[in-house]
C-alpha cells in the first residue's frame, strides 16, 4: 500500500488552506518606474531625425524637456531617452545654423560678381567698350572686346541677361569666380560663361566666352 508524500520540515496542518474555501484577494500595487513616457520616446526619436532642417531639432528639444520634467514623477522612466533627445536635437540646430550662414555668406559673395557679369554682357553689347574695359583684367585687350561687341550687335539688342551659376574658388593667393548664364537677345540666346578675379576689394572680368 502506497504512502502519501510526508509534507516538508517545517510545515503543518495549519499551513494549508481547507480545499474549495476561496482566498482573499489582495489588490495588485503598480510599481513605480513602468510606465511609458510617451514625451521622451519623441525627442529621442525627433533627435534621430535631425536631417530635417530646423524641425526636428526644434520638435527634439521640446518634446526632451516636457519628458525630463516628467521623470520628476517616480512612475516614469525615460530620463535618459529624454536627455538624449535633448542633446541631439541641440546638435541638430546647431548644425543646420552653421550651415544655413555658410551657404548664405556663400551666396552674398557671389553676389557681386554674378551681377557685374550681367551689366557687363549689356555694356559690351551696347559697344560701351570703354565703359566695359573698367571692369575689365589687365590680361584683357580693347581689340579683343570690340570683336566681341561685334559678335553680339549681330544677334540683335541684348533684351535680358540671366547669370544662373557661379563658384568661387581661392587657390595661390587668388580669388576667382566662374559664372555661367545666358543672354537673350533679339535675334538669339546665347549661353555664356565668364571668369572674373578679385583684386583687391573689385572683381575684375578676365574672360567672357559664348557658345
Amino acid at each position: 500500500m502506497s504512502q502519501l508524500p510526508q509534507p516538508p520540515e517545517g510545515l503543518g496542518p495549519e499551513d494549508f488552506a481547507p480545499m474549495g474555501v476561496p482566498q482573499p484577494e489582495y489588490p495588485q500595487r503598480h510599481q513605480p518606474g513602468t510606465l511609458t513616457n510617451g514625451w521622451a520616446i519623441a525627442s529621442l526619436v525627433s533627435g534621430l531625425l535631425g536631417c530635417v532642417p530646423y524641425a526636428m531639432g526644434v520638435i527634439a528639444l521640446v518634446t526632451g524637456i516636457i519628458g525630463l520634467k516628467k521623470t520628476s514623477d517616480p512612475r516614469y522612466t525615460g530620463r535618459g531617452m529624454a536627455i538624449g533627445g535633448i542633446v541631439l536635437g541641440a546638435l541638430s540646430l546647431v548644425f543646420w545654423l552653421f550651415f544655413s550662414t555658410m551657404i548664405f555668406g556663400l551666396f552674398k559673395a557671389a553676389g557681386q560678381p554674378r551681377q557685374l557679369a550681367q551689366d557687363f554682357v549689356k555694356m559690351t553689347s551696347e559697344g560701351a567698350i570703354d565703359a566695359a574695359m573698367q571692369h575689365a583684367a589687365p590680361n584683357v585687350e580693347p581689340a579683343e572686346m570690340e570683336r566681341l561687341a561685334a559678335q553680339m550687335q549681330e544677334w540683335g539688342a541684348c533684351q535680358d541677361v540671366t547669370s544662373y551659376s557661379s563658384s568661387i574658388k581661392v587657390a595661390g593667393g587668388l580669388t576667382t569666380c566662374e559664372v555661367q548664364g545666358t543672354a537673350t537677345f533679339a535675334d538669339a540666346e546665347r549661353p555664356f560663361a565668364m571668369t572674373l578675379i578679385k583684386q583687391g576689394d573689385a572683381w575684375k572680368v578676365s574672360r567672357l566666352v559664348f557658345d
